[in-house]
């Protein structure tokens, strides 16, 4: 427990105020370092120059807990975890419990949590034919591109996400979000390979036909399931 004077730092969009430095409990990361390997593995989390591009979060009480700004998501240790506790919109600042720098995409995983009290996990990735072929695959889309880790970016999302669990950030990635982690893992997989079979389909010089089937998606007569 930290005593005296707040220790703090400057994020790329807010300043975040630990409360405690303590690392996160095995018990409450082991499923979300399991989701977060499988997004990397997947391709769905590029390395960029701040490390690498994504992250994931879990709904813990009023708050929630979220990977690290910038953490290697293939290899996720339990100081890579931080529990936000508090989130304040106005002043730009976050309360947290944890060893490292909160995700700058916080903010956004704050609102949908207060836009959707039934969701419970989500994941935030990078999935280049998601981008390029959401309109086949009809996925509820942004208006405009704005830049991670801003409000902006956050207002853009809940003016389209309504019952949405899969929503696609214009010119930029997706978020999976899920009554459970699992749910939103599968879902985010399941776009994935959507799109992907939506590319095979485009480059046969076939026409690109979806259709939904609840946990599956058919494309030219192929289901890909969840």
């Amino acid at each position: 427990m930290v005593t005296g004077r707040p220790e703090s730092y400057t994020g790329a969009r807010f300043i975040a105020t630990f409360k405690r430095r303590l690392p996160i409990p095995a018990e409450l990361t082991a499923e979300l370092a399991l989701w977060s390997r499988r997004i990397c593995e997947s391709g769905l989390a590029p390395r960029c120059p701040e490390g690498f591009a994504g992250n994931i979060s879990v709904r813990r009480g009023t708050g929630f807990i979220i990977s690290a700004a910038g953490a290697e998501l293939c290899n996720m240790q339990n100081e890579d975890f931080i529990q936000v506790l508090d989130v304040e919109i106005e002043e730009r600042c976050i309360v947290v419990a944890g060893r490292s720098k909160p995700s700058s995409e916080s903010f956004l995983h704050n609102a949908v949590y207060k836009c959707r009290p039934e969701i419970n996990a989500i994941i935030h990735g990078h999935d280049e034919l998601v981008l390029k072929y959401h309109s086949d695959l009809h996925l509820p889309v942004t208006a405009k591109e704005q830049p991670h880790g801003t409000l902006e970016l956050m207002n853009e999302v809940i003016n389209v996400i309504n019952s949405h669990e899969y929503i696609v950030l214009k010119n930029h990635g997706f978020l999976a979000l899920g009554e459970t982690l699992d749910r939103a893992g599968h879902l985010a997989l399941r776009e994935h390979e959507a799109a992907v079979s939506a590319y095979q389909a485009s480059v046969r010089g076939g026409d690109v036909e979806v259709e939904h089937l609840g946990d599956r998606v058919r494309i030219g007569g192929k289901a890909v399931a969840g």
